[in-house]
Parts: structure tokens; C-alpha cells; sequence
């Protein structure tokens, strides 16, 4: 009796809270009790514009030729395809921008080396002869000298085809020599865009003393 006496009028005030509510009309309004969390709106993330690039990696490398002046030292034949791999997996973590080389060859024993490094690095080549090549000659001599050699070396630049979109280049001579008559002092010019829809003009120039 004791419970019965105290459970009963909660139990009927409740009713009679439900029945007031529901008597107002057919919306019911529901008062989440205090200390209850309140839902918040979930917060949407803002795509932010990219920054523009702020720097231009560049980077100059002697490939040292497999071709040795001494012909009993076959080491740089020997470990060049090795070399060059490694090279080649150094620059696509780099990400370069622009590149040149220097002792790029194209042998019967190890091929195209530009073809190669333009293949696997994805950018764009520049390439220029630097021997066999003597003054006088024209670029039907030349050829066949380096066809009757056996081998060609030369100079060669990378560009990254996405930042500098349509290189050229260009040959000039730098500072000729009766003493260097094998190898000819070149350059390469190729055009790049930069800020404000005007033009760049890199150049390169090997072997310049």
C-alpha cells in the first residue's frame, strides 16, 4: 500500500502532462530534458585554391662517357648502364623542372642515352652534337664522320613539357678554338613561359671554360 500510495499520483500526473500536450493539437513538441547534447550542423570543408608554383627545380649532370680516352680502362664502359639507372630513378623522385647533361653518348654498346633519359623521365629533349665535330665541316660531313667512328657524343637539355610547353632551341658558337677542332662550343635556347604571358630565354653552355 505504501508504494501503491506513492507510484499512483506520478503515475496520473504524467497522464494528465500527456493529455494537456496532445490536447492543443496534432504537433507534439518534445523538450529534451537539461544537460541533453543539442545536435550541431555538420561543418563542410572549403576547397581552397591551389598556390601557384614557387620554385623551378633545375639540375646539371656529367654522364661521363662509357668512352674512355685510355682503351685498356673499361671501367666507365662497364658500370655506365648502371650508372645512368641510377641517375635516372635520382631524377624522377626530384621532379625536375629542367635539365641538362652533359657526355651524352649514342654508342653500338649502349644506345641512345638521350632517347633513353627523354623515355623515362617524360620531358621534352634538346640536343646538341658536340663530337665528332670539326670546324668546317657541314651537318652532311658530320654525320658522316660519326657514322665512320662508330659513336656520337653531344649536349642535352630536358624540359618539362607541362611548365614550358612548345620548346625550341637553338645552335650558336661560343668562343671557338683552332685547339678544340673535335668539339664545338654550342648552345641550347629553349623558350619558357613565366609570369605575365611573357617568355624566358635559358640557355646552356657546355663545356665553356
Amino acid at each position: 500500500m505504501f508504494l501503491r500510495g506513492r507510484v499512483l499520483p506520478s503515475i496520473l500526473g504524467l497522464a494528465g502532462l500527456l493529455a494537456v500536450a496532445c490536447g492543443g493539437g496534432d504537433e507534439i513538441e518534445l523538450i529534451p530534458p537539461p544537460g541533453s547534447p543539442t545536435a550541431r550542423p555538420a561543418a563542410t570543408a572549403t576547397a581552397e585554391p591551389l598556390a601557384a608554383p614557387t620554385e623551378l627545380r633545375v639540375a646539371y649532370i656529367n654522364l661521363m662517357s662509357p668512352l674512355a680516352l685510355d682503351a685498356t680502362n673499361t671501367t666507365p664502359s662497364d658500370t655506365f648502364e648502371q650508372r645512368l639507372w641510377i641517375v635516372i630513378e635520382e631524377l624522377k623522385a626530384f621532379k625536375p623542372d629542367l635539365l641538362a647533361f652533359s657526355e651524352v653518348t649514342d654508342t653500338k654498346a649502349h644506345g641512345k642515352v638521350a632517347s633513353v633519359l627523354a623515355r623515362e623521365l617524360k620531358m621534352e629533349p634538346l640536343y646538341v652534337r658536340a663530337k665528332p665535330w670539326f670546324a668546317g665541316t657541314t651537318q652532311e660531313q658530320g654525320d658522316a664522320i660519326v657514322k665512320s667512328a662508330g659513336f656520337e657524343e653531344g649536349e642535352l637539355i630536358l624540359v618539362n613539357g607541362t611548365r614550358f610547353p612548345n620548346s625550341e632551341g637553338e645552335r650558336k658558337w661560343l668562343n671557338p678554338r683552332t685547339s678544340e677542332g673535335s668539339r664545338g662550343r654550342t648552345l641550347d635556347a629553349p623558350e619558357g613561359p613565366r609570369a605575365g604571358g611573357r617568355h624566358r630565354r635559358l640557355r646552356f653552355a657546355p663545356h665553356r671554360h
